[in-house]
């Protein structure tokens, strides 16, 4: 007992040697998994910008919405990465930040210019409708009978005013109507891609709770 308390314990020379070897093991593991988390890293870097190209200038709903769906193959990477290395993750996130970004930027500047045309143009033809019934207006009546009777009839409350300005009020009912259903599907068009981009990012990086 003597000798093997000197030599030491077979058992303990036995535990020495396998936490040598899982440390190695460890060791290789982590180098395997920071390659694999690098090239999954540069693979969708890749793939995201793949994307925003194929979408290109049709920058509707639907196109996004198909590139959107192409890149859900990947999300099982996005979930592996998410439960071995939280840093490499965000990293992930801020990757397709950077590359829809431009994208983005892109279809909101075009949806504002759109809105702010359809605002000008509804101005302007607001501006000729004016200036054609002031132009009505002012034009004298055929003869002095009918103004009188006019006058008449508008002092004791006769007269309606449609009767004087009913192409106007026509002109600028259907005006406002077209400028409306033009911001609508203005705003229409954003809360889709609002919509869909949320829905993407739930799903592609698992952000639910569930």
């Amino acid at each position: 007992s003597a000798i093997v308390a000197i030599r030491g314990s077979d058992k303990f020379e036995e535990d020495l040697g396998d936490m040598k070897a899982l440390r190695e093991r460890r060791t290789k593991y982590e180098n395997v998994l920071n390659e694999f988390l690098s090239k999954v890293k540069y693979d969708l870097d890749y793939r995201f910008n793949l994307a925003v190209k194929k979408i290109g200038d049709e920058e509707d709903s639907k196109s996004i919405l198909k590139q959107l769906g192409c890149l859900m193959i990947y999300s099982g990477l996005t979930l592996f990465t998410k439960e071995v290395s939280s840093e490499t993750f965000y990293e992930l996130v801020a990757i397709y930040e950077t590359s829809t970004n431009p994208l983005y930027q892109n279809i909101f500047t075009n949806l504002h210019k759109r809105l702010a045309t359809s605002n000008q143009e509804t101005f302007s033809l607001a501006n000729a409708n004016a200036f054609n019934a002031s132009k009505v207006n002012s034009k004298p009546h055929k003869n002095s009978v009918e103004s009188k009777q006019d006058r008449l009839r508008q002092r004791f409350g006769l007269l309606e005013s449609h009767d004087t300005a009913s192409n106007d009020s026509v002109s600028s009912i259907a005006t406002s109507s077209s400028d409306n259903m033009a911001v609508f599907q203005i705003f229409d068009q954003i809360q889709r891609l609002v919509i869909s981009q949320q829905d993407f990012l739930l799903k592609f990086f698992h952000l639910s709770n569930e």
